[in-house]
């Protein structure tokens, strides 16, 4: 996962280091790493990999493309940042008498904690409350275990001239096992190796995985596609 700075999020941490808030800086770093992470790992659960983390002047965002699972997924995806805090919270709490020298870190990392945790489930925008809250109020697809897909590539795979990742599938996994396996740097070519003609071997871009995902369930295998 690609981790980058916003220049005013190094220019507020060198100014809350130069005005002796430290321990502060770091609990609060912790405390978002904590939050962002735990969305990360709600989503690798349900086969979606985080593909960027921001550090942003009051906070932080993952990218994480989720739009087409089904919306109770999206949820606790959203829902798993907050949990992420307490469950760090609950965990500081017992550090507290453990290891009462840095009594002063404990304190200040579950206040860093609660206040995201507290603060994101709000119903205000952009924060996971207000999206939560969009989730409830959409409709959701007709076709149960279809993709709303947002199509990232504006090329075919004969198109495109760039660097393409060639990556070898069986027929009988699921195009939603497939599409985990897709290159977020590179267009992605499939091969399905388990073919019994070595003559007659299938290949398969990005493009044409998209139209899968959209007109067909998720759990359709490739063998019912090409074989």
């Amino acid at each position: 996962m690609k981790v980058s700075f916003h220049p005013l999020f190094i220019i507020a941490v060198i100014l809350a280091l130069w005005a002796g808030f430290g321990f502060f800086v770091l609990a609060a770093v912790v405390a978002v790493l904590v939050h962002e992470a735990a969305h990360a790992i709600a989503a690798n659960h349900f086969g979606i990999r985080a593909k960027k983390l921001t550090f942003l002047p009051f906070g932080a965002q993952v990218n994480i493309d989720c739009v087409f699972l089904p919306r109770r997924q999206q949820i606790l995806i959203l829902l798993a940042g907050s949990l992420g805090n307490i469950v760090a919270i609950i965990i500081a709490s017992s550090f507290l008498w453990i290891f009462p020298s840095l009594f002063v870190f404990w304190e200040m990392f579950i206040i860093a904690n609660a206040v995201p945790a507290v603060i994101n489930l709000l119903p205000i925008y952009p924060l996971d409350g207000w999206k939560i809250i969009m989730k409830l109020l959409r409709r959701e697809p007709r076709k149960k275990g279809s993709f709303e897909f947002v199509s990232r590539f504006c090329k075919t795979g004969n198109a495109w001239k760039g660097p393409i990742t060639e990556v070898a599938v069986r027929s009988d996994m699921t195009i939603f096992e497939v599409y985990k396996l897709v290159s977020y740097k590179r267009v992605t070519k499939f091969i399905i190796i388990d073919r019994l003609s070595a003559d007659a071997i299938i290949t398969f871009y990005e493009t044409d995985l998209e139209k899968f995902l959209i007109s067909r369930s998720l759990d359709t295998k490739l063998k019912d596609i090409y074989i």
